[in-house]
C-alpha cells in the first residue's frame, strides 16, 4: 500500500500597486512581489481510505469565492508512521499464518523514511515493539508469536420449563449491546456488531426480536430447510386476487432450485484448504403460527437475509465434509462481508474448549443439585474460578506434563494455569475467613428422621393421556 498526498501550488501575483518608485537617473524601477503557495491534499472515500490517481484536473482552490490557477501539481511519497494490531488470541489458531503473511507483504510496500510499531492482543493489548524503521524487526517479531487466548464469559441464564429460550436470547444481546454502548466500545456510526449463533437458535425470529439494536446477526441452517425468494409484484397468471407473499423456492438439499449465486469467494486456508462460499440475496423462511409465532399480532413478517454455502476441501479428521449453510441478517454484502461473516462464524467452535473446560475440570455438571437457586449459585461460583484463572494467566509458571510443549509465558491455558494456582495463591494476601459460629448449626442431628424433605420441582416433560404413571405403559384392560 502506498500513501500519496497531492501536493498543489499556486503562483500568485500581487495587486499592481508598487512598494517603492524612486527615480533614478530618469529611470522607472517596478517592483512586486510574488508569493508561491503550496497546498498539502490527502483525498480518502467515506471509508476513510486513499484515493489514488487523481490529476490536476481534479482539483479546483478557491479563495474568497474566486477561482485560483494550478500552476504546479505532483504526487509525492510522504514519510509513513504505520501501527500494526495482530490479533494474537487462541480464536485465532491457525489463521496467525496468513496474518503473518500479510504483515510480511505489507512491510515490504514501506520506505526507509517510514516507521511502524507492533501490538499483539489476546487477552489485553500489548506492545511488543516500539516505532522502528527497521521492519526485518517487525518481520521476526510477528514470526516468534504463538496464539492463544480465554474466553471471558459476560452473563449466565438459566432456562426454566416455561421459559422461551428466544426471548431470553433477546434479552441478553440487548444487555450486551447496552454494555458495550456505556463502555464506549461501539459508537453510533460504528458497524454494526456481529453476533454469531449456532444452529439451535431460531435466527429469523431473534432478527425480528432484535429490530432496531445495531447488530447483525449470523447463523447456522440445517441443511434440509427451504427458503423462498421475494414474492413477483403480482400474480403469474395475470387474474385480479390477492398476490403471493413469497416467491420461487430455495431448497438447501436440491441444487435444481439455486440460482447463481450473487458473490462468490474462494480463499485458501492453512488448516481447511480451499474455502468456496457463495451467497444468495433477500432469501426468507415461511414462518407458521406455531412455536413462537403462535400468538403473534397481524400478520406474520418477511425476515429477509442472505444465504451462505461453505464448502471447504478438508475438516481434521473429515476428508469429505458437508457444506455448512449459513444466514445472515445483513442483504447486500460484499465480497469481503461474505469471508467475514464464515470466518467468524468458524471462530464460534473456540468456546466448545471453553464449555468444556467447565464441566470436564472445573465441575460445573458434576453435584447433583435440586434447588435452582443452587444451580445458580454454583454456576457463577464456576465463572467466578474461571475468571481467576483467566486473570492469573500471567503470574502462574508453566507446570507443564512431559509430552505437552513449552509453552511462552501469558500464553498458558486454563488447565495449566490450574496446575501452578497453588503457588499462585500462597504469594497473594490472605483473605478474611467466614465467621465462625459459637452455636450448633440448624442441621439435623445424626440419627434423627428427616422432617423436612427437599422440594421436588416440575421438570416440563408432559405424560401422554392414558399411560400409567412411572411405567411409561398403557394400564391393562
Amino acid at each position: 500500500m502506498r500513501f500519496c498526498i497531492a501536493a498543489l501550488s499556486l503562483f500568485l501575483l500581487a495587486s499592481g500597486s508598487s512598494r517603492g518608485q524612486t527615480p533614478v537617473e530618469s529611470t522607472t524601477s517596478f517592483r512586486a512581489d510574488t508569493t508561491l503557495v503550496l497546498v498539502p491534499v490527502g483525498v480518502t472515500d467515506k471509508n476513510n481510505r486513499y484515493v489514488l490517481g487523481l490529476e490536476k484536473e481534479n482539483f479546483q482552490i478557491l479563495e474568497d469565492g474566486a477561482a485560483q490557477t494550478i500552476t504546479h501539481f505532483s504526487s509525492e511519497d510522504a514519510p509513513l508512521s504505520v501501527g500494526l494490531i495482530v490479533d494474537v488470541s487462541g480464536s485465532i489458531g491457525m489463521k496467525l499464518n496468513t496474518s503473518r503473511q500479510a504483515v510480511s507483504e505489507f512491510l515490504k510496500t514501506l520506505n526507509a523514511q517510514d516507521e511502524a510499531f507492533l501490538v499483539e492482543c489476546s487477552d489485553q493489548a500489548e506492545m511488543t515493539l516500539h516505532f522502528t524503521h527497521d521492519t526485518a524487526a517487525i518481520d521476526e517479531k510477528l514470526k516468534s508469536a504463538t496464539s492463544g487466548g480465554l474466553t471471558a464469559l459476560l452473563d449466565a441464564v438459566r432456562l426454566g420449563p416455561d421459559d422461551d429460550e428466544t426471548e431470553v436470547t433477546a434479552v441478553q444481546v440487548r444487555e450486551v449491546v447496552a454494555r458495550l454502548a456505556e463502555a464506549g466500545q461501539w459508537r453510533v456510526g460504528d458497524p454494526d456488531i456481529l453476533v454469531v449463533f449456532d444452529a439451535g437458535y431460531d435466527i429469523t425470529r431473534l432478527t425480528f426480536l432484535l429490530a432496531g439494536l445495531p447488530v447483525q446477526l449470523l447463523g447456522r441452517l440445517r441443511s434440509d430447510r427451504v427458503l423462498y425468494f421475494p414474492a413477483p409484484p403480482g400474480r403469474a397468471d395475470g387474474k385480479p386476487g390477492r398476490p403471493p407473499r413469497h416467491g420461487n423456492e430455495f431448497r438447501l438439499a436440491d441444487p435444481a432450485t439455486w440460482p447463481d449465486p450473487a458473490v462468490t469467494t474462494v480463499s485458501q486456508t492453512a488448516r481447511y484448504g480451499t474455502a468456496r462460499a457463495c451467497s444468495w440475496e433477500r432469501l426468507h423462511p415461511k414462518l407458521e403460527r406455531r412455536g413462537g409465532w403462535e400468538h403473534h399480532d397481524g400478520a406474520l413478517p418477511v425476515m429477509e437475509g442472505t444465504i451462505i454455502r461453505l464448502q471447504v476441501d478438508h475438516l481434521p479428521g473429515d476428508r469429505d465434509p458437508k457444506p455448512v449453510w449459513l444466514w445472515t441478517s445483513r442483504t447486500g454484502a460484499t465480497p469481503a462481508e461474505i469471508d467475514r461473516c464464515w470466518q467468524a462464524f468458524l471462530r464460534r467452535f473456540d468456546l466448545e474448549h471453553t464449555f468444556r473446560l467447565f464441566k470436564q475440570v472445573l465441575g460445573w455438571t458434576a453435584p447433583k443439585i435440586r434447588d435452582p437457586a443452587a444451580a445458580d449459585r454454583w454456576t457463577w461460583i464456576v465463572i467466578a474460578c474461571h475468571t481467576q484463572l483467566r486473570l492469573a494467566r500471567l503470574l502462574a509458571a508453566d507446570l507443564r506434563r512431559p509430552w505437552e510443549r513449552p509453552a511462552p509465558p501469558g500464553r498458558l491455558t486454563p488447565a495449566r494455569v490450574r496446575r501452578g494456582f497453588r503457588r499462585v495463591r500462597a504469594m497473594t494476601t490472605c483473605l478474611a475467613s467466614a465467621p465462625k459460629p459459637g452455636k450448633p448449626g440448624p442441621g439435623r442431628p445424626p440419627g434423627s428422621k428427616n422432617r423436612r424433605p427437599a422440594t421436588r420441582h416440575n421438570v416440563g416433560k408432559n405424560r401422554k393421556a392414558g399411560m400409567a404413571k412411572g411405567t411409561g405403559k398403557k394400564p391393562a384392560g
